[in-house]
């Protein structure tokens, strides 16, 4: 990695601004040039593995991956073809201006996901998902696999479970105020413009449950354990004040 033109054992604050900046900039560039050629190789490991499923008999790919199970993982490269469908999946939708919705409903064809013209298209293609990229991420040691707690999380998680609250779903008080605006908005709409009785005797009966529960739980005392801060290994170096 390039060093600034500051002696690195000199004090950051012997190099400027402009020079910290400078170094900054100029990694940047080597990020993206990565980035890229990571989605690109990415993408081809996955055709690979999508190309050599399609040419096996039925139950020979398990088979033939479990050979290799050494150097490579089945769940690995479930997550290469995974990424690499993202991808041809990105380019199909950039080409036929697909709507969010119909990106979520698309099913690539066998034909799809052998054609080669897809693939090199999907070298310049912006991904839709970054879920298949971060996966993938996972799977080669990058990034925390889910499901992966310490202690605490896990204990923090119990609580959460306990007394009714997920990872996935957390009260949100302005989203819900906001929506509580946009409900009281019904009084002013014109006779015309509001929903079918029924659908307002449901929403009249959703309206009073959650009420009900807000009165419950603002009874309650809800106690969660704080996640105390990673401790400090012995002996591990401490952050570097200059780039390397």
């Amino acid at each position: 990695m390039a060093k600034p033109t500051k002696s690195p054992s000199a004090p950051a604050s012997a190099v400027s601004a402009a020079q910290w900046f400078s170094q900054g900039i100029s990694a940047h560039a080597d990020v993206a040039r990565f980035a890229f050629n990571l989605k690109v190789r990415a993408v081809e490991v996955g055709w690979y593995f999508m190309q050599a499923k399609l040419a096996s008999k039925h139950g020979d790919f398990g088979d033939l991956v479990a050979a290799s199970s050494a150097q490579i993982s089945l769940r690995t490269v479930q997550s290469y073809m995974a990424f690499c469908e993202d991808v041809l999946v990105s380019v199909i939708a950039t080409q036929r201006k697909l709507t969010d919705k119909e990106v979520r409903e698309l099913e690539l064809t066998d034909k799809q996901r052998s054609d080669t013209k897809l693939l090199e298209a999907g070298r310049d293609v912006v991904v839709h998902s970054t879920m298949g990229l971060v996966d993938l991420m996972r799977q080669l040691g990058q990034f925390r696999k889910l499901g992966e707690y310490d202690a605490n999380r896990h204990a923090l998680e119990k609580a959460r479970k306990a007394v009714g609250l997920t990872e996935q779903i957390e009260f949100d008080f302005t989203v819900a105020s906001a929506g509580l605006r946009t409900l009281s908005a019904i009084a002013d709409c014109a006779q015309d413009k509001l929903p079918p009785p029924a659908q307002l005797a449901e929403l009249e009966q959703k309206l009073e449950a959650a009420l009900t529960a807000v009165r419950s739980r603002r009874k309650a005392v809800i106690t969660l354990p704080t996640i105390p801060a990673e401790p400090t290994q012995e002996g591990a170096a401490s952050p570097a004040t200059d780039p390397q």
